[in-house]
């Protein structure tokens, strides 16, 4: 940006406008048609209120402009929303007659000195003397004032006893014949030739709002005004709020004074000891009984401030006495509207009835510790014993509770129910100020000692835990009883037939990927209840049917799986078991050496424990001639002795002999050897 003030980027930059004038706006000397274009690119042209034809076009047809004998003479502007500085290239337009450009925000202006205008226009913008004294003989008439408010405002604190210097940045320095007026709010402060107005020792009738009126002899009818600054003070003594205390020693806490600065505390009135006077925070002790009024001076140690100047503010530290302890007596019941309040009378301070409980009790002497209270209202009154004196707090109270009783007619033990545990929680009503107890009278019950009372406007619900519930109907006795009745209710509570359930014995099981394992074999899984059963086996992973009786487990590798099912009856009564299966898959089986068919046992089958765990497998088995009788591949334990390949006796059983057997596993594992049938 700064190659611009170099003279040979100025050169070329003015080279460029002149070329593109003269080819462009040829109508007029490519003189005049630079310094409009500088003029427009100066003052952010693109942004006039009116920019029509410029840099289009015939010179003559652009808005404001206006040429005669092909020379710009006039120019007219006029609030037309010209901002910045104004190209000093206007030098150049020596024809020109009357500009006016007013009513804009030009910042700057050059002088036209060598120019001759009839009229030349400049108010109304943020002109400063230094733009407009050159220009002050340019014109037959020169039209200059008013112009806008200079500087930023500002609006900041200081701090009593400090120095601030105000300056008006007017023209930066001062020129010749210009001066400064300050003024503080409507009066006159200083006037001079100095910009600056400085405040070395600040008070609180030095703060409010400054402005600085800028005027020139050469331009009487111009005057600058800088805008406000307005001051506003901190005071520099600030011990803090008055207070009240009940004790006769407490603490002084002023804001510290600045460096090179002192603070000194007195006593005004009353009958305190200062113990650190000289310390902005210090104890104080032996507090008098009322007021006690203390001077906190504050002198921030400006050597610009005359001697034994201080900042000064007091604070007040009431001292009141404890008022007497209340007590408003025990609480009592009666049977009727009538009752009399006996509380302990103060030494110390005043004493007040108050009706807490809402209803229409009223206290026939309040400020009596002994007084009568009538028209109480069913259930409980409370009433306030408060003992205050002076500002002292927290005041002393202390509540009585008078309850009316009625008579009892009526109670709720809670609802019948029908339960599936043996555990439950009763719900029952209690009058306000009864007393209560649970009994059994059928079946059996625990009552839980740390039962919970809830509090409904004038009656309170009991919440008992009970348990050790037997099967089947327990009935159970809630009395209640006051100062005038006594009543009861029972309340009975029936436990369903006890649900169970049966996940069957652990087991230990062989791998196999084909072959599913019953859970809980052929066992009832639920029993008792209402034997309406439904069943949730989970995980649900691996079997079939995680909602059947029995799902079938696929093992998925060997391991142990435990898998736990709740059984739910008709009564929505679960109980819920567990069952683990080990599963093994072995590196080689263990071929039985003897089995018998037809004997109408577990044993009438070839049955190979862990086969399933080798579904590719395939068994081959020959006489001792060698002859195959059996050849079955993914053999499943299904082979009763009947020769299915021989050469004769063909599907019938095979005589009582010993057999060779070549067992393929499928995995490259082979294992030979032979057994017997016998019958």
């Amino acid at each position: 940006m700064n190659n611009i003030y170099n003279p040979l980027y100025k050169l070329v930059f003015l080279f460029g406008i002149l070329v593109y004038s003269s080819q462009s706006f040829a109508q007029v000397s490519s003189r005049d048609s630079v310094a409009l274009v500088s003029l427009y690119n100066t003052t952010a042209g693109p942004a006039w209120a009116n920019h029509t034809n410029w840099l289009t076009g015939n010179v003559s047809t652009w808005y404001g402009i206006k040429v005669s004998n092909g020379r710009v003479s006039q120019i007219n502007l006029p609030s037309n929303n010209l901002t910045g500085g104004m190209t000093d290239s206007l030098v150049n337009l020596d024809s020109l007659i009357r500009a006016n450009l007013s009513g804009n925000t030009l910042t700057s202006f050059p002088s036209l000195n060598g120019l001759h205008l009839d009229t030349l226009s400049l108010q109304n913008n943020a002109l400063t003397f230094r733009d407009l004294i050159p220009n002050k003989f340019v014109a037959t008439t020169f039209v200059y004032a008013p112009q806008d408010s200079a500087d930023v405002y500002i609006d900041t604190t200081i701090v009593e006893q400090s120095s601030i210097t105000l300056r008006a940045l007017v023209d930066y320095n001062p020129i010749i014949d210009d001066n400064y007026a300050w003024y503080l709010d409507t009066t006159l402060v200083v006037s001079g030739q100095s910009n600056a107005y400085s405040i070395t020792c600040m008070d609180s009738t030095q703060a409010g709002t400054y402005y600085c009126a800028i005027s020139n002899l050469q331009l009487p009818l111009l005057t600058i005004y800088r805008r406000p600054i307005i001051l506003n003070i901190v005071r520099l003594a600030n011990p803090g709020n008055s207070f009240s205390v009940c004790d006769t020693n407490s603490t002084l806490q002023g804001t510290p004074a600045p460096i090179g600065g002192n603070v000194v505390w007195s006593l005004v009135s009353g009958g305190a000891s200062v113990t650190n006077i000289d310390s902005p925070v210090t104890a104080v002790t032996a507090l008098a009984v009322g007021p006690n009024v203390f001077n906190y001076k504050v002198s921030a140690g400006n050597i610009s401030c005359p001697v034994g100047t201080y900042s000064h503010a007091l604070i007040v530290i009431t001292r009141d006495t404890n008022p007497s302890p209340a007590y408003a007596g025990a609480n009592i019941s009666v049977c009727g509207s009538q009752a009399i309040l006996s509380a302990d009378s103060p030494s110390v301070g005043i004493g007040t009835w108050t009706v807490i409980s809402l209803g229409n009790a009223t206290v026939a002497q309040p400020n009596y510790a002994n007084t009568n209270v009538n028209n109480l209202s069913p259930g409980n009154n409370i009433f306030r014993w408060q003992i205050v004196n002076g500002a002292c707090a927290p005041a002393y109270f202390s509540e009585v509770k008078v309850f009316r009783d009625d008579t009892l007619t009526s109670v709720s033990g809670g609802n019948d129910t029908s339960i599936c545990p043996t555990s439950y929680v009763l719900i029952s009503q209690l009058p306000a100020d009864a007393h209560w107890a649970w009994s059994v009278v059928n079946g059996s019950a625990t009552f839980a000692t740390d039962s919970s009372i809830q509090l409904f406007g004038n009656d309170t619900t009991v919440v008992t835990p009970v348990s050790g519930l037997s099967e089947y109907l327990n009935t159970l006795k809630w009395t209640v009883w006051n100062t005038c009745s006594s009543v009861s209710a029972n309340v009975n509570v029936t436990v369903y037939n006890f649900t169970l359930a049966n996940a069957g014995p652990n087991q230990q099981v062989y791998y196999s990927p084909i072959n599913p394992y019953p859970l809980g074999d052929t066992l009832a899984v639920g029993s008792g209840g209402n034997g309406q059963f439904t069943y949730v086996w989970s995980p649900a992973t691996n079997i079939d049917s995680p909602d059947a009786e029995h799902p079938h487990f696929l093992t998925p590798d060997s391991g142990t799986y435990t898998y736990s099912v709740t059984v739910t009856d008709g009564h929505g009564c679960t109980a819920s078991a567990a069952v683990t299966y080990t599963v093994v898959q072995p590196s080689s089986l263990n071929v039985p050496t003897l089995f018998t068919p037809n004997c109408g046992c577990a044993n009438n089958v070839l049955y190979i424990p862990g086969i399933e765990g080798y579904p590719s497998n395939e068994l081959t088995v020959v006489d001792r001639n060698d002859q195959v009788v059996y050849k079955k591949s993914k053999y499943a334990n299904d082979w009763g002795g009947i020769n299915e390949r021989g050469f004769s006796q063909q599907g019938q059983q095979l005589p009582a002999d010993t057999y060779y057997y070549t067992l393929n596993l499928g995995d490259g594992t082979v294992q030979r050897g032979f057994f017997l049938i016998k019958y």
